[in-house]
């Protein structure tokens, strides 16, 4: 991808300090002014049955170091057993736990760098006339907004946090960078 970003500031001194120090903020997920920006939903509405008996196989496989044939042995068991009722309860219960320790991993460790995408080519940049960006990122048209190169920034901050995966993604009119640690 070739092109400009755009990061919108209100101009806070951490943000002419990051400018002045040639560095980019990742913000977690919570700190976004967007309460439900990177919100997880879990919903087990057309959750079958048959689905339940493979997740339960599965997780008693991995619980009891079986292989997957013996784990669905154990879970045909259990629910002749217990009943379908407890293979139901006892899946959502795992899911849930899963569920809930992924949405607290996405929430509290992974980073995202939001910044708006030129989308035009050869025209002046849409998001400098956005004037909601103005008013809502850039404290009220008070701040600045930072153009970025983007392959230019990618490779920097590749180059810079090997060690972490860092992966782009286009949401609506604006692309993403995101990191899984918290140094930048």
């Amino acid at each position: 991808m070739k092109g400009s970003l755009y990061k919108f500031m209100a101009g806070e001194s951490y943000h002419l300090d990051a400018l002045a120090y040639n560095q980019v903020y990742f913000s977690k997920f919570r700190e976004l002014n967007d309460p439900y920006e990177g919100l997880l939903h879990f919903n087990e509405e057309d959750v079958t049955d048959e689905l339940r008996m493979a997740l339960l196989a599965n997780g008693l496989a991995e619980q009891f170091s079986l292989s997957l044939s013996q784990g669905r042995k154990k879970a045909e068991r259990l629910v002749k057993k217990q009943g379908e009722g407890a293979m139901r309860s006892l899946v959502t219960r795992w899911t849930r736990a899963f569920f809930d320790g992924y949405l607290k991993y996405h929430l509290e460790e992974r980073y995202v760098l939001s910044l708006s995408l030129q989308a035009e080519v050869n025209e002046f940049p849409s998001p400098l006339n956005n004037m909601m960006m103005w008013s809502h990122y850039a404290n009220g048209m008070r701040g600045l907004c930072v153009e970025y190169d983007y392959d230019l920034l990618l490779r920097s901050i590749e180059r810079l946090n090997n060690e972490i995966q860092v992966s782009t993604s286009k949401y609506k009119e604006s692309s993403l960078l995101k990191r899984e640690t918290s140094s930048c």
